[in-house]
C-alpha cells in the first residue's frame, strides 16, 4: 500500500470504526450511515487486494 492508497483505506477503516460503535451503542440509523460511508470509502480504494480486504473486514460481524 503506497501513502495515497493508505489515506482512502484509513478513511474507510475510520468509516466502519464508528459504524461499529454506533450499532454497539443501539443508534442503527447513524450505524447504517457511516456503514453506507465505509463502503463507498472501501470501494474508492484503488489497490485491488486492499480493496478485497476491507470489503472482507467490512462484511464481517458482529454488527450488534
Amino acid at each position: 500500500m503506497f501513502p495515497a492508497e493508505a489515506g482512502r483505506a484509513d478513511i474507510a477503516y475510520a468509516y466502519e470504526s464508528v459504524a461499529r460503535a454506533l450499532a454497539c451503542a443501539g443508534n442503527t440509523t447513524e450505524s447504517a450511515k457511516y456503514r453506507r460511508l465505509a463502503y463507498e470509502a472501501g470501494h474508492s480504494i484503488q489497490d485491488r487486494e486492499d480493496r478485497e480486504q476491507f470489503l472482507s473486514d467490512l462484511q464481517t460481524g458482529p454488527w450488534y
